[in-house]
């Protein structure tokens, strides 16, 4: 797995509505089919720095991470803030 997408923040609206993934499905595709099958085997990481709470993801591709955040599906990973500069220094 590579980290591809991190954010010191993210605000994400949850996606719940059957409507908004069918949207989603027909903007991408197989590229969402992979996705949800990366969330629904818990295939995301999200790792957060403490005490900064800053936090990065940890996944295939971007889409599944948005997805994962989203709908609160991460694998919550806490390290401290040290760590996770370490961790961005090797990207």
């Amino acid at each position: 797995m590579s980290i591809c997408f991190g954010a010191s923040k993210l605000i994400v609206k949850p996606i719940v509505s059957d409507d908004q993934l069918s949207i989603l499905h027909f903007l991408f595709a197989k590229n969402f089919e992979r996705a949800t099958r990366i969330v629904d085997q818990r295939g995301v990481k999200r790792i957060s720095g403490e005490p900064s709470g800053r936090s990065i993801f940890q996944c295939k591709h971007q889409l599944a991470a948005r997805l994962a955040a989203s709908l609160g599906a991460c694998v919550d990973v806490k390290v401290s803030d040290k760590q996770l500069a370490l961790l961005l220094s090797k990207l």
